[in-house]
């Protein structure tokens, strides 16, 4: 079983980074976050992704209760954080792979049934 360890000071800093970033387009992003220009930037992602793909697909195939697992993972901060990537999601899925992050969109398109009416400030 996934374990979902928010209080995890890596998970925290990784998020936090995540949550920092600056960016207009894919293309911006590139030069400031990704591999090869921030590999520190580019792997906080690639954990977060990773983390709230994997609880997604336990969420999909039921193998987590929702009630649990969103009093862990508040609605707003996998909102707040697909929001601020599904630029980029949307730019690596044109090129390489239609499915990427998947059962992160899953967990997202959940967890806005729970915050509907959620809006972000510009600044988030």
């Amino acid at each position: 079983m996934f374990r979902l360890k928010n209080s995890d000071s890596q998970w925290f800093k990784a998020w936090t980074s995540v949550l920092n970033v600056n960016y207009e387009n894919y293309e911006e992003w590139q030069e400031k976050y990704g591999r090869q220009s921030n590999p520190e930037a580019y792997a906080d992602w690639i954990f977060v992704a990773t983390i709230y793909n994997n609880i997604g697909l336990l969420l999909h195939q039921k193998q987590v209760d929702p009630d649990i697992l969103f009093k862990q993972y508040t609605p707003a901060s996998i909102i707040r954080i697909w929001r601020k990537y599904e630029k980029v999601v949307d730019a690596r899925r044109e090129v390489s792979n239609t499915e990427l992050w998947k059962y992160f969109e899953y967990l997202y398109d959940e967890s806005t049934k729970r915050e509907p009416n959620l809006t972000m400030p510009e600044d988030y």
